[in-house]
């Protein structure tokens, strides 16, 4: 995808977090709705994401170097006002 080529952790550090969870994490850009770029990744064990008009899951996604294909929760969203 065109986003989210920045994320701050390696595949090391990824797998293994991941497998001490049992989960791997979704992937949200606060750009989508803060004037702001902070990528995260957010291990999300046993919660359901509630979907709607504004939150859109798009799974196997390449995201930056990594070679593990994550969920990107991109959210569409008004961003608030500069002043």
């Amino acid at each position: 995808m065109e986003f989210y080529e920045n994320v701050v952790m390696d595949e090391a550090d990824l797998t293994t977090q991941s497998q001490k969870i049992g989960k791997l994490p979704v992937l949200n850009e606060a750009a989508d709705v803060l004037r702001c770029r902070r990528p995260r990744l957010y291990w999300l064990k046993g919660l359901e994401m509630i979907l709607g008009s504004d939150l859109e899951l798009l799974e196997n996604q390449t995201v930056g170097e990594l070679q593990t294909k994550l969920t990107v929760a991109k959210i569409s969203s008004s961003k608030p006002p500069m002043e």
